[in-house]
């Protein structure tokens, strides 16, 4: 059978970046695939990132009822899930404190249909899998929508940790965060699921597409690994580092792409400059440039794949189908567009569309700081910025940074000494760095 332009796509994308990574499954959905099939191997047999060797077997719960009610359309909304609720103003009340716990969808102007509303994952019980309707009946069913692979590979990633150590530490803090809390909140969404049209499946699921995913190493993969566990690994509230993982996982991820379309194309991995003052100087002229050129290297490395798929083929349809991805960008876009709206969505861009360009906005800084040092690790600002933040992260804030990349023969030294000033009061405004009498500045990931 010839291959479709769908499952070309699908072939190249997962061959050149390790999974297909696609607009629809952008941003925070990362983060939250990783959490369902965490949840899902913890619930279908006690474990927590299963061996490398075997395939994810796990099992899925939609939520669907919550998200209804939530999402207050109607089309969905029966007599028969009204009648489960009682009290005066039950309705109301209930989907108000539904939609708080709604997960973010930046850029979106209009609400949209419940199977692209999640439940943000505070507590084990409200962590859930897709689900959608299918017509004639569009009656709700657990299947794939927003969760198109990313998360997969994050999965995949962590439980293919050759670091045994690390491995079990990240089992351990995954464990934590996917397990019941008990409370009320937990209490209710377990009430909200006991009413689901799409019932949680007891035969478990069978993740291929996790298992194919593609393993090729760039320093990112460590980078997440080691994130997890620093964020795991801290004294917060389960809270707060399920909102770090929403950032840091999609953000690696991000990077990890990257750097991956970069190795294709023969070229070392890129440095990143990143604008932070709130004045337009070179800094944010390079930032906005580097962007550019990431789109750009993001976009070619597919190209490459695409045509090196239509010369490995003997079918001469299948080599026709690849070769019109490699020349029509359109059906490149939502690959590339992967990138730079998970970028934006996790604060490492300005904005979502626009003039844009390379920054780190707070959630981003605070998830960078948590996921880079060890817990009670405490680092000068001058260090973080060169051995951290361009040392590990090839993120280029500073001026003794930027000297390391060449930058400094293009952007002023001024500028780019406002740029980490800048930095420096962000994570100050974070709790996250104290300055001594002595004029001595400390970065630390825990609140002072």
């Amino acid at each position: 059978m010839t291959i479709s332009n769908k499952d070309a796509a699908a072939v190249v994308c997962r061959r050149a970046f390790g999974s297909m990574m696609t607009q629809q499954g952008r941003g925070y959905y990362v983060t939250l695939e990783l959490l369902a099939i965490v949840w899902g191997t913890n619930d279908f047999d006690g474990t927590v990132l299963p061996t490398c060797e075997k395939t994810a077997l796990y099992n899925r719960r939609s939520h669907d009822f919550a998200r209804r009610l939530m999402a207050a359309d109607p089309e969905f909304i029966r007599k028969e899930d009204l009648a489960h609720l009682s009290g005066k103003g039950a309705p109301a009340i209930l989907e108000a404190l539904l939609a708080s716990l709604r997960v973010p969808i930046p850029g979106r102007r209009k609400p949209p249909d419940w199977p692209s509303l999640h439940l943000y994952p505070y507590v084990g019980e409200l962590i859930h899998y897709d689900a959608t309707v299918r017509p004639p009946n569009k009656t709700p069913k657990i299947e794939r929508y927003l969760y198109r692979g990313a998360g997969g590979l994050a999965h995949k990633l962590l439980r293919c940790d050759p670091d045994q150590e690390r491995l079990e530490a990240n089992r351990v803090g995954l464990r934590r965060l996917v397990s019941n809390d008990g409370g009320s909140l937990g209490k209710l969404a377990e009430a909200c699921a006991s009413h689901d049209l799409a019932q949680r499946t007891t035969d478990p699921f069978e993740d291929k597409k996790e298992q194919e995913c593609d393993l090729e190493d760039t320093d990112w993969v460590d980078h997440l690994r080691n994130g997890v566990r620093n964020i795991m690994g801290r004294k917060l509230v389960r809270a707060k580092q399920i909102e770090l993982l929403m950032t840091w996982v999609p953000y690696a991820i991000a990077r990890h792409q990257l750097d991956r379309a970069s190795a294709i194309l023969g070229q070392r991995p890129r440095d990143l400059p990143v604008s932070l003052s709130l004045q337009n100087s070179p800094v944010r002229q390079a930032a906005r440039r580097e962007l550019s050129h990431a789109q750009g290297l993001v976009d070619q490395a597919l190209q490459v794949q695409a045509n090196l798929e239509a010369q490995a083929t003997d079918d001469p349809d299948e080599e026709t189908t690849y070769s019109s991805l490699r020349e029509q960008s359109s059906r490149r876009k939502p690959m590339v567009t992967f990138f730079t709206q998970t970028m934006a969505t996790v604060g490492a861009l300005n904005a979502l569309t626009g003039s844009r360009y390379l920054t780190l906005q707070m959630q981003l800084i605070e998830a960078i700081v948590c996921a880079g040092l060890s817990p009670g690790e405490v680092v000068k600002f001058d260090d973080f910025c060169h051995e951290i933040l361009w040392g590990q992260f090839r993120i280029v804030a500073d001026p003794r940074s930027a000297s390391r990349t060449g930058m400094t023969t293009r952007i002023d030294a001024a500028d780019l000494t406002n740029n980490a000033e800048q930095l420096a009061s962000d994570l100050g405004s974070l709790g996250l760095l104290t300055e001594y009498s002595d004029a001595t500045r400390m970065v630390h990931g825990e609140v002072h």
